[in-house]
């Protein structure tokens, strides 16, 4: 395994590069972050919903309706009826198979609900950065391994509570509806399929607020920081409008006095006079970087042919793992 890389954000021009391949999507807003993930392995018990077959739901049926079942070898039948009962869908306690409610509710759905064991990933953003303890975040795929920082620590009751949370919680977060409850190591259980591991991972992120994937949502999607390329070119991470309580930095809006030091960053590497730059006002709306220019710096970009004066300078503001970012748009003022 690698150590994370360090907290390095590539240029604006790698950024537009990669919102090119974005566009379709109508973004709001923009952000890009380097994620440490849990990549958590444990054993699952779910409920899955399992087809009945003819012939079993031919006997079900026939037996709701108070009938025998006809046309089957006796042998046949005592198994069909052996299936059912064992599923939990008849009761021959009273001597004639009855159907149970479980089992009127499997005909009327045509499948019945099975209980099986799988070992399972759980995916948890560690947001210890933050002073906030690791949240369930469905990641498709799979990141970079890298070393464990000396302070990496996941808590099983964290997952516990993700299967206690509420239908609408897991539908928003992607956490599997399915999954009923874990089976976790006893101290006498030799079973090594129930040992929990906590696999560190690395993504780094390219995310989008957009209506187009529904009210509110952000996507996620994997991207080259050299080349600028949307890994696969779809999400890896796909949130619901609660998506500030797994990654609560993004919903922190940068303030002016950011926004005012990237441009200041942007300008002093191109060589501009820093009271030049100081001088101009930002406001920040949405993906756009609305910068009041004095007229002096205006003539310079004009005379460079700056791409800021096109609308094809993005910046980066914030700190830590994410950063917000916003396309610049010149305005000229007065002085």
């Amino acid at each position: 395994m690698n150590p994370a890389p360090p907290f390095l954000f590539p240029p604006g021009r790698t950024v537009a590069a990669a919102l090119r391949e974005l566009a379709h999507y109508q973004p709001k807003r923009i952000w890009l972050a380097h994620l440490l993930i849990h990549r958590v392995e444990a054993l699952a018990e779910l409920n899955t919903l399992r087809a009945i077959d003819g012939l079993h739901s031919g006997v079900l049926r026939s037996l709701v309706a108070g009938q025998r079942p006809e046309g089957l070898e006796p042998g046949l039948l005592s198994r069909l009826i052996r299936d059912l009962s064992s599923a939990g869908l008849l009761d021959r306690a009273r001597g004639t198979p009855q159907a149970t409610p479980a089992g009127r509710q499997a005909l009327a759905n045509g499948a019945v609900t099975q209980t099986c064991i799988e070992r399972l990933c759980f995916c948890f953003v560690d947001n210890s950065a933050l002073q906030r303890e690791p949240h369930f975040l469905h990641v498709r795929g799979r990141g970079s391994p890298v070393e464990p920082p000396g302070d990496w620590n996941f808590q099983v009751s964290m997952l516990l509570a993700a299967i206690r949370q509420s239908t609408e919680w897991k539908s928003s977060f992607g956490f599997p509806l399915e999954v009923t409850s874990m089976q976790l190591p006893q101290a006498s259980d030799s079973n090594w399929r129930s040992i929990v591991l906590d696999l560190p991972e690395y993504l780094f992120v390219i995310f989008i607020e957009t209506e187009s994937a529904g009210p509110g949502r952000l996507l996620g999607f994997a991207m080259n920081p050299a080349s600028g390329s949307i890994e696969a070119g779809e999400p890896v991470i796909s949130v619901g409008p609660s998506w500030s309580e797994a990654l609560p930095d993004l919903a922190v809006e940068a303030s002016q006095e950011t926004w005012k030091a990237a441009w200041q960053g942007w300008g002093s590497q191109r060589g501009f006079p820093p009271a030049d730059l100081l001088a101009c006002q930002m406001e920040c709306s949405g993906l756009v970087l609305r910068t009041l220019a004095p007229r002096r710096l205006v003539a310079r970009l004009r005379e460079l042919r700056s791409e800021a004066l096109r609308g094809e300078t993005w910046l980066l503001a914030g700190a830590g793992r994410s950063r917000a970012a916003a396309r610049v748009e010149i305005v000229e003022r007065d002085g």
